[in-house]
């Protein structure tokens, strides 16, 4: 049975080759299947080179020119056009045909260099009016030889937008110049109709359009517009659905030229019920008819199906999955971005079913798709998105390089696997930067992610590239600014002060910068005995025109400096000056000694002091001076810095503050004394508590009072703690924040509203249980924050700028407690290795 059924098969394939080359060709005509005609007619030429083969394999290419302009693929439409002009037209029955065909695919010089060929005069005519109608419609294809066409078409179009802009007076006088014998008398005859159709002259409209030529492109807009707004026959009719029915029947016929509405709002139900397999046929009868209309809209189509195809992807088997996509990028339009799928399928690969490996493959086609793209994209925007692409890669490496992101598997991720996670890392953000040296986010994502890794040397060297490339960066220049100051390196922080505040020369903050950058540098100096250079820094100082140039602090470090270097009378004389600056000098006698500590006196001459520093601490308690020393503590406390005898020192100062509780405190001193033992390294929270709530009481504008009020009674527990007045004081704390000018206070907005937003989730879970009040393991102590630590956790208390300094005199403290916020890190958060993953894709396929 087989071998009969081989055998007519062959039959039938060898069965239209009896007759000749040439009755094949018709054949193939005649059954509409222009594609072979014009293959077999390419072999009948090359057999036999006669005139009538030529003319046969003319008509074959016309044909087929012919009909994937009607299928709307007007760039195959093209090619095989320019095929036939190429090849020669000899048929003299011909060009009258092929005109048309060349004016509607774009190619308007080569139709007007076949018009010189039409032996009648009104084929001729015709020419020009369909080469005007182009013009009109698509400027780019008026004939480049024709100036009147391209004159006439700018008018027409000129005077279409003049009246699209309600100025119709305007319209109408753009017109004026053209002739009734022009080939755009026929488009002035439309302009006037559609101006009368806006004002609702009918008869106008009429008188108008009625004199068009209906076999040009004026005629036929006015007849679609004329459909568009006809009016129901029946005028008893209600204006309901019913009645506007055969109107939008009208007018779907009239833009799409075939019922497609219904076939959108049938793929949509079928996207909604998950039935891809009915969606996808559909897609393919939709993409030819939308390709028809504008391939613009086939594309539309496929960008709007394809995250809900993604998520079906992800919900289904990997088998399922495979077949869906296979069947979506046979049936859809591919978009000019992705002409090979590869981008998709990439993403695809990157969802559960998919790994590393394959994603990777996918993604290196789509940088070969993307050098192929030289019309879509500009060589810019091609380094660009080949800049993105390895970005993307580099991302999904270095949350593979985490050693936390595979911790919800069971075989966690070996250091070979760790390491090469990593290299990769670094390979795609240097790809990176190679396809697009301008590519700011991949020098950011390259700082982030040494950064990540406690790799400060090499993102140190990264920001140093950034600014190569981008000079003027100003978060760059913040980020190296803060890493010299780390690591004791004020002699080239202070270069980076200076190009930042040309950037910003209004900013005060990088002014107090630079002072402190220059006095650290002073104290370097007299660390190694270089004792002009020291003075020399101070000087540089004082020119920076800061005010902490006149404070008393800025007095005893030139004093100790001056202790230093063996000037004893130097020293004297800046220690007077500090005096005239004080109400009495007890808080200086404490910045020598944390000073000295600091500058490496000798312990016999920061003998001298301490008796002066006791006697000071012995007196009455005053305002002024109590509010001196918390404020000078946190300077040291902000920033971080120990020295020796610096617990003591504390101590003490808690000591004073316990003598002086009953003195009447100014506001400004009582905010220092409180922000002092508000501070977690101090031990006296009774105090606090009682000097804070006569804060609240005598300063209510101020917005740290209430917030250590609430923070202090949310610390008592769930037993103890009334929540109610904790979240109403947080509230009048949020609110002087909002309206303060005073940078104190609105630094505490994010803490306040993290904190806010903290204790509506804790007391939410804490009384949702169903017995009223919480219980332990239901949102009772065992969930209730109890110490300060607790309450704080997840939540950035700490300044935004900070700079730290120990014993050793390896850095300095910047502002003297006047903070700066220097923007967000030149990383940014978008390419940030994630540290605690809690949502997991499917395992990758690990590389070694």
């Amino acid at each position: 049975m087989s071998k009969h059924k081989d055998r007519k098969r062959a039959e039938t394939k060898q069965a239209p080759a009896q007759g000749s080359p040439r009755q094949e060709v018709e054949r193939l005509i005649r059954k509409g299947w222009f594609k072979d005609a014009v293959k077999q007619a390419k072999l009948c030429y090359r057999n036999e080179s006669t005139p009538e083969n030529h003319h046969l394999l003319e008509r074959a290419y016309f044909l087929r020119a012919q009909q994937l302009h009607r299928e709307a693929m007007p760039t195959s439409a093209v090619e095989v056009t320019q095929h036939l002009l190429e090849f020669g037209v000899t048929d003299p029955d011909l060009p009258s045909q092929l005109v048309p065909l060349l004016l509607a695919v774009g190619l308007s010089n080569a139709a007007m260099a076949m018009g010189e060929r039409l032996e009648s005069p009104e084929d001729r005519a015709r020419l020009i009016l369909s080469a005007a109608d182009q013009a009109v419609l698509d400027p780019k294809r008026a004939p480049a030889s024709l100036t009147e066409i391209r004159e006439g078409s700018a008018l027409i179009r000129g005077a279409l937008e003049t009246l699209d802009a309600g100025d119709e007076a305007g319209a109408l006088d753009r017109l004026r110049s053209i002739a009734r014998s022009s080939p755009f008398a026929d488009w002035r005859y439309f302009v006037r109709g559609l101006a009368a159709l806006r004002r609702r002259d009918d008869e106008q409209v009429a008188a108008n359009w009625g004199r068009l030529d209906t076999g040009r492109a004026a005629a036929r807009i006015a007849q679609t517009l004329g459909s568009l707004i006809e009016k129901p026959t029946t005028p008893t009719l209600p204006a309901t659905a019913t009645a506007a029915a055969p109107n939008l029947k009208a007018i779907e016929a009239a833009v799409f030229g075939e019922p497609l509405i219904p076939q959108l709002e049938q793929l949509q139900q079928c996207l909604n019920d998950d039935r891809w397999d009915d969606a996808i046929p559909l897609l393919i009868q939709l993409r030819f008819s939308l390709r028809r209309i504008d391939p613009r809209l086939a594309e539309r189509l496929t960008r709007i199906l394809l995250w809900p195809l993604i998520d079906q992807a992800a919900q289904t088997s990997s088998r399922a999955a495979r077949q869906l996509v296979g069947s979506f990028v046979k049936a859809a339009e591919p978009l000019p971005i992705d002409p090979r799928w590869n981008r998709l399928r990439a993403i695809i690969a990157e969802g559960p079913h998919g790994d590393y490996e394959e994603s990777e493959k996918f993604w290196y086609a789509y940088l070969e798709d993307l050098k192929t793209l030289p019309t879509l994209l500009s060589p810019e925007e091609r380094q660009r998105a080949q800049a993105l692409v390895w970005a993307h890669l580099a991302h999904e490496y270095a949350e593979a390089a985490d050693p936390n992101f595979d911790d919800l598997f069971d075989d966690p991720p070996t250091s070979e696997d760790l390491e090469y996670a990593k290299k990769r890392t670094i390979e795609c953000l240097e790809a990176s930067l190679q396809a697009d040296p301008t590519f700011l986010t991949g020098y950011n994502a390259l700082i982030h992610t040494y950064e990540h890794w406690n790799q400060a040397d090499r993102a140190e060297a990264a920001a140093n590239r950034l600014l190569t490339a981008f000079p003027n960066h100003f978060e760059t220049l913040l980020w190296l600014i803060n890493r010299h100051f780390r690591q004791d390196q004020h002699d080239k922080a202070i270069p980076l002060i200076q190009r930042a505040r040309v950037l910003k020369p209004l900013d005060e903050a990088l002014r107090e910068l630079e002072w402190s950058g220059h006095v650290a540098l002073g104290r370097h100096h007299a660390l190694k005995k270089r004792w002009d250079e020291g003075r020399a820094e101070f000087t540089l100082a004082e020119a920076v025109g800061s005010e902490q140039s006149k404070s008393y602090l800025y007095m005893a470090r030139k004093a100790v400096f001056e202790l230093k270097a063996g000037q004893a009378d130097r020293a004297e004389e800046f220690i007077e000056a500090a005096q005239k600056l004080l109400v009495e000098p007890t808080p200086l006698w404490l910045a020598i000694l944390i000073e000295g500590a600091r500058y490496g006196l000798p312990k016999a001459t920061l003998e001298r002091f301490n008796p002066l520093w006791e006697a000071g601490l012995a007196k009455k308690g005053k305002s002024e001076t109590a509010g001196a020393l918390t404020d000078l503590l946190m300077i040291y406390l902000d920033a971080k810095v120990s020295y020796t005898g610096w617990n003591n020192h504390v101590h003490q100062v808690v000591g004073y503050l316990k003598r002086s509780s009953r003195v009447h405190f100014r506001r400004d001193d009582l905010i220092n004394i409180c922000t002092f033992l508000h501070h977690d390294s101090v031990k006296a929270k009774e105090l606090l508590e009682k000097l804070a709530k006569r804060g609240l009481k005598n300063f209510p504008d101020y917005a740290g009072f209430p917030f250590m009020v609430a923070v202090m009674e949310f610390a008592k527990g769930p037993r103890k703690a009334n929540l109610r007045q904790v979240r109403k004081d947080l509230e009048k704390a949020l609110q002087l924040a909002q309206t303060s000018s005073n940078p104190r206070e609105s630094q505490l907005i994010p803490t306040l509203k993290k904190l806010m937003s903290t204790i509506e989730a804790i007391t939410s879970r804490q009384f949702s249980s169903p017995f009223g009040m919480p219980f332990p393991g239901f949102g009772g102590r065992g969930g209730f924050p109890q110490t300060f630590a607790d309450m704080f956790a997840g939540i950035d208390m700490e300044p935004p700028y900070e700079m730290i300094d120990d014993d050793e005199g390896e850095d300095d403290v910047p502002l003297f407690g006047r903070r700066i916020d220097p923007g967000p890190s030149p990383a940014g958060p978008s390419q940030s290795p994630p540290k605690n993953q809690t949502t997991k894709k499917a395992k990758p396929k690990k590389k070694r």
